[in-house]
């Protein structure tokens, strides 16, 4: 991520505070990228400094309007005017931590040895938001290899509470 995309992601999301529609615009942004990502060739379009920028401006206003917020339209023009909308990904991504921030919401992914069952989910979803004192989305991944228990992954943080991490722990111990 560069400069210039935190940058243009923090002034999109000081105007959406102004206009308190910091939701509205990240649903707009993350389905504009997600539409852009489906098509790569579009992105080409868009980037191709060979096409004129006015073609390209058009081109995104068709695409978009009535389908994002017009300020997001008009962010993504800026970017495309700029030769910056290879970056939409970028600004996604930061707008995203952002406006979770703002809501006191932060990310986690939990790696287990095995799939946890809803009422296990709901139970360490509760002792995360009790320890951090904040709501979390958590995404859910299964890697055998952990042989048992989990590793949480959030805010940079990573606490392996795996077994095969306890039997690494062990084997170093006994030939130290």
């Amino acid at each position: 991520m560069t400069v210039t995309s935190r940058e243009y992601a923090e002034a999109l999301f000081e105007l959406a505070l102004e206009e308190k529609k910091e939701e509205e615009f990240f649903h707009s942004l993350k389905a504009v990228a997600e539409a852009i990502n489906e098509t790569k060739e579009y992105l080409e379009f868009l980037a191709s400094p060979a096409i004129p920028i006015n073609e390209r401006i058009s081109a995104l206003q068709e695409a978009f309007e009535g389908y994002a917020d017009e300020k997001v339209i008009s962010f993504l023009c800026l970017l495309c005017e700029k030769g910056r909308i290879r970056e939409v990904f970028d600004c996604l991504n930061i707008y995203e931590g952002l406006y979770l921030a703002s809501k006191n919401i932060s990310k986690a992914q939990v790696i287990s040895a095995k799939e946890l069952n809803d009422s296990e989910k709901q139970e360490l979803t509760e002792k995360l938001e009790n320890k951090f004192r904040k709501k979390f989305q958590i995404e859910y991944y299964v890697d055998a290899s952990l042989l048992g228990g989990a590793v949480i992954k959030t805010d940079g943080a990573v606490f392996d509470g795996s077994l095969k991490k306890r039997l690494e722990s062990a084997k170093e111990v006994m030939q130290g």
